[in-house]
């Protein structure tokens, strides 16, 4: 049982992700997203993840065009 709990420990030390790339001083790598020419609703899903600053969090500084 002992040897189970101290494998998930480790597992669990592995698996958590680091502090988010801006946090660490790095700098942010720009990157432009172009989606098809007309916005439609399949593409909400880069725009959300832009406004809620999630690709900032990972390094990235997006522009997502059409």
């Amino acid at each position: 049982m002992k040897r189970i709990l101290i494998a998930l420990a480790a597992a669990a030390a592995v698996l958590v992700p680091g502090a988010p790339a801006f946090a660490q001083g790095k700098p942010l790598t720009d990157v432009t997203l172009a989606v098809d020419f007309i916005i439609l609703g399949r593409h909400a899903a880069w725009y959300v993840a832009q406004e809620k600053g999630y690709y900032r969090q990972e390094g990235i500084n997006t522009k997502v065009i059409a």
